[in-house]
């Protein structure tokens, strides 16, 4: 299982990469999860979607791992 957190606004990260390993993932049938933050760079900058971004990998870590 894979988590992918994507923030869009960062100039070296281009959303087509994350497009690309999301068709791939389903071409092979893997599940993944993915949380989107679209108008943040490298962090969430307000501090309720921080706590959010926070409590889903939290949650993540201890279902998945």
């Amino acid at each position: 299982m894979l988590l992918s957190v994507q923030l869009c606004r960062r100039e070296q990260r281009h959303f087509r990469h994350t497009a690309r390993l999301i068709n791939e993932l389903i071409s092979a049938r893997k599940p993944y999860d993915f949380l989107l933050f679209r108008d943040e760079r490298h962090t969430p900058r307000k501090l309720a979607d921080r706590v959010y971004m926070e409590e889903r990998i939290r949650d993540y870590s201890v279902q998945h791992l």
